[in-house]
């Protein structure tokens, strides 16, 4: 079988081929393509990041923006150290995996987008694409944050930035569903008379607790010309949970009603798939305390009104990913590596 019609993406070049033999560091390029930036971080054969660049995701024209975004990464590392090897590419939306295609993302206005072939073609090594959620769920299965979840085999990853989603990794394998579209709770409804969201219905989660859905909130209580910090200005997410923090009641009543949406997202997730850990990573957990003791006040709230909680959704099921890692494109780099491995035996030596 040739290596195209394996893969579905052009063939790559030999001089690009992975070898058993090859003397220098093999790199490869995670891409975390998010609603608001995308980055591209270069990784050595240990996992550790040694270029980084990062732009602005463009509502169209993105393929540009990651090969952009790549090359600069690339330049950071001097001539001669190693060679690029392998492209993960991590997005939004639902992913043709085999085709290397991405569809129905919701912050995104692609369409359908062949985008692991043209980045193949412009960097000349091969490229692979997951969901973003996914990608980084598998790698913190791979490499969890804290030693004791090593023993878990059951977890999610909860993104929130400026969508929600969740990629979840059963007994060590990826949950992407028939449609492919798995883990998408950032669409399932949390208040049915609530905003419209960019999938076209109301009330979905990702309209009432994403990045933009609480700077709109805050920016509302402002302009409503209520007494609050914020009108200090500028209104972002971060902002509305630090004037939370420092005990603004306009900021708190938003960080409290985020809080109990995403404590009953993460309810529904471990009730449905038996997870033992959900990791929540992103953009709005920037926030820190701020934005996770609102989630864990009511969680702890259904636990003291359910038996079942207490026992399905124990204290300790959530972890906030540190701030200073990149699961996503770490996750796009594990994608990267897994869909190199699976080519060696059609490359030859």
């Amino acid at each position: 079988m040739s290596q195209s019609s394996a893969t579905g993406l052009p063939p790559v070049a030999a001089s690009n081929r992975l070898t058993a033999s090859a003397a220098m560091t093999a790199f490869v390029l995670g891409i975390d393509v998010g609603g608001t930036k995308t980055a591209a971080v270069l990784f050595d054969e240990a996992d550790r990041p040694v270029g980084r660049a990062q732009v602005v995701t463009p509502r169209r024209g993105l393929t540009d923006a990651v090969i952009d975004a790549a090359r600069e990464a690339l330049a950071q590392v001097p001539v001669g150290a190693g060679r690029l090897v392998g492209v993960g590419i991590a997005a939004p939306g639902q992913i043709d995996v085999a085709g290397g295609r991405i569809r129905q993302a919701v912050n995104l206005e692609e369409g359908e987008l062949p985008i692991a072939g043209m980045v193949q073609t412009a960097l000349g090594v091969p490229c692979f694409v997951e969901h973003d959620a996914r990608a980084a769920a598998a790698w913190l299965f791979e490499s969890p944050p804290d030693k004791d979840d090593y023993r878990m085999t059951h977890i999610a990853y909860l993104s929130m930035g400026t969508g929600i989603s969740a990629g979840i990794v059963l007994d060590g394998v990826p949950v992407r569903g028939a449609a492919g579209l798995a883990g998408e709770i950032g669409h399932v409804s949390a208040d049915p008379n609530g905003p419209s969201c960019g999938c076209g219905l109301r009330g979905c989660l990702e309209a009432v607790a994403a990045g933009p859905a609480i700077e709109r909130r805050g920016r509302a209580a402002v302009e409503a010309g209520q007494t609050t910090m914020l009108a200090d200005g500028p209104v972002t997410a971060e902002a509305v949970f630090r004037a939370a923090a420092a005990g603004d009641p306009v900021a708190a009543s938003i960080a409290t009603e985020v809080g109990a949406h995403v404590a009953r997202a993460v309810r529904a997730l471990v009730l449905m798939f038996g997870l033992e850990r959900v990791y929540i990573g992103g953009g709005v957990v920037a926030s820190g305390d701020a934005f996770i003791e609102p989630i864990e006040r009511e969680l702890e709230r259904e636990r003291a009104s359910s038996s079942l909680i207490r026992h399905a959704v124990p204290a300790g099921v959530i972890r906030v990913v540190p701030g200073d890692t990149d699961p996503v494109a770490h996750g796009a780099a594990v994608i990267a590596r897994a869909g190199i491995a699976r080519m060696r035996p059609r490359m030859g030596p």
